[in-house]
């Protein structure tokens, strides 16, 4: 039988005076991933690299506690995987930041507060000033006043503002000359100058903006729409499987339209294998 090794009480409280929450959670963790801190005599070892934070247990408390060393940097990278999966997961953003505030990573908060201000834009003012506030002392003092400045209208990747290395949203739009915002007020926009080009017959530039905006908000319905508009007006099979492909498992808009051209894709396809070649006389 292996030898049970105990977890790292990380906060130097002892075990009688942890709260029964997290009490809870570390017996619940230790059914399956960590064995008893009460065993005598055992050594102290940091388990961070042998466990897998995206199994951890759930809980209902924003600010999760972590019973070894080294397992709170893994969390916060799982949570940035869940946002760039899914822009507008709302939860795991605020679990970010509010971890990151943890650890007193200026960079970080200021990256992931970038990320929420680009998701919300104008929208959530209320949520955007409660973290700010739980935040704006741990990050640097300029950050700290252009996030006091956006907080009513939120970000855009196309306003002015600091390199915010840490940021996992704010990217530019490949095989454009512009970097395209996914705010309400722009998007419109956006969307337009697709439409335009595309009939202008440069699908080929159409489809590349609008497969960026995809990328960062695959959720839009108006994004989801023009560019399928444009794979089935033109043919794109080949191009629309591969983005079909790429975003399986993920939250796409109008998945069912999706579905749908894709079945009809497959049938065009499987018809032109089956006529084969043209038959020379």
């Amino acid at each position: 039988m292996e030898t049970q090794q105990p977890i790292v009480n990380r906060s130097g409280v002892p075990n009688s005076r942890r709260t029964a929450s997290l009490d809870e959670e570390i017996r619940i963790i230790g059914a399956t991933l960590w064995p008893s801190a009460d065993e005598p005599g055992a050594p102290i070892v940091s388990a961070a690299d042998t466990i897998e934070a995206s199994l951890l247990p759930p809980t209902t408390r924003l600010v999760r506690e972590f019973p070894v060393i080294g397992l709170d940097r893994d969390y916060i990278r799982h949570l940035e995987r869940r946002i760039l999966r899914r822009p507008r997961d709302l939860e795991s953003h605020v679990r970010r930041i509010l971890a990151l505030r943890q650890l007193k990573d200026a960079d970080g908060i200021a990256g992931a507060l970038a990320d929420l201000f680009l998701v919300l834009g104008s929208r959530g003012k209320a949520l955007k000033e409660r973290l700010y506030h739980a935040v704006r002392k741990h990050v640097e003092p300029s950050h700290a006043r252009f996030f006091g400045r956006h907080l009513d209208r939120g970000l855009s990747p196309t306003d002015p503002m600091p390199s915010f290395e840490r940021s996992r949203l704010s990217k530019q739009v490949i095989g454009t000359t512009h970097i395209v915002s996914v705010r309400d007020d722009a998007l419109g926009d956006a969307l337009e100058q697709a439409r335009v080009a595309a009939e202008a017959g440069y699908a080929d530039a159409a489809r590349e903006l609008l497969e960026g905006l995809l990328e960062m908000d695959p959720g839009n319905e108006a994004v989801c729409n023009t560019l399928l508009d444009i794979y089935e007006r033109n043919g794109l099979h080949q191009a629309f499987f591969t983005t079909y492909t790429r975003y399986l498992g993920r939250p796409l808009a109008c998945f069912d339209r999706w579905l749908r051209t894709a079945a009809r894709f497959r049938q065009d396809d499987s018809a032109r294998d089956a006529s084969g070649p043209a038959q020379q006389p």
